[in-house]
């Protein structure tokens, strides 16, 4: 299986995989994590996902074993984990896509054209609109 160099990520497969629930990820998709980890390839989680995490965190929806704050400097910024910054041209293209009334998934998915880079994602609606190159199956 030939893994991407580069990927972006929803929100749901970053939890999953930070919460240790990788029985809900395909055996792909948490090989992709764990390379990142290792510094094999690279993820990019949008400035948004990363927002939505805070959100699920604040209402105990997520609770992971460090603070966010711990986690973001111990994981995202280590290897090959990085924070995808929310530029104009993001939200100017998220703005022309009409997949989804979900405001973070649009942008999720607008950040992942952008930088031309396949989104991990098990999102029954981005998965039946296809509006960028995903990782799942």
């Amino acid at each position: 299986m030939r893994l991407p160099s580069l990927s972006v990520t929803d929100t749901h497969p970053l939890v999953w995989y930070i919460t240790a629930q990788f029985n809900k990820l395909p055996r792909k998709v948490k090989q992709v994590f764990d390379d990142a980890v290792e510094g094999k390839c690279a993820i990019f989680i949008p400035a948004v996902v990363l927002w939505e995490l805070s959100l699920l965190i604040k209402s105990g929806t997520v609770r992971p074993s460090v603070s966010l704050e711990e986690y973001v400097e111990e994981h995202f910024f280590a290897k090959a984990i990085s924070v995808l910054d929310i530029e104009t041209e993001d939200i100017i293209r998220s703005h022309g896509l009409g997949f989804s009334r979900d405001p973070f998934d649009v942008l999720i998915v607008a950040m992942a054209l952008r930088v031309d880079s396949p989104l991990i994602t098990a999102d029954a609606i981005i998965h039946d609109k296809k509006p960028c190159e995903l990782i799942w199956d």
